[in-house]
């Protein structure tokens, strides 16, 4: 079994080099590679998406006081995260941190609110 060409590995990473939050269209990937499994593209997809995300990770990180800001202002986070071309999932999840001066993840388990029902127990709003 031979391994995947490297010019097809580099038309390929060029095909899905796109914005974070934007869908690759598999369908279309895959009829253009038809030599190429499609859990090889959603595999270099994916690599690529979370290469992007750790390389930029200290720019955002850095700038994350004024995403807070701008978010708090009332602009719309999805907006924000197309912009700055970071996941919704890790931009809302550094925002937490710092509003809630969360250093942990474990902490911003325990930081949901709660709401008592109507036998006054609490309900936790979380997923």
């Amino acid at each position: 079994m031979s391994g995947l060409p490297r010019e097809t590995y580099q038309q390929i990473l060029h095909d899905v080099d796109i914005p974070v939050m934007s869908c690759a269209h598999l369908g279309l990937l895959a009829a253009r590679y038809p030599g190429v499994r499609p859990e090889t593209i959603c595999g270099i997809l994916a690599q690529e998406n979370q290469y992007k995300v750790i390389k930029s990770h200290h720019i955002h990180k850095a700038n994350m006081p004024a995403y807070c800001s701008r978010y708090v202002t009332g602009e719309d986070v999805l907006a924000l995260c197309a912009e700055v071309d970071f996941p919704p999932c890790l931009m809302m999840r550094r925002m937490l941190e710092l509003l809630m001066r969360l250093s942990k993840q474990v902490r911003a388990l325990a930081a949901w609110p709660r709401i008592g029902n109507e036998n006054g127990q609490d309900n936790v709003i979380a997923g």
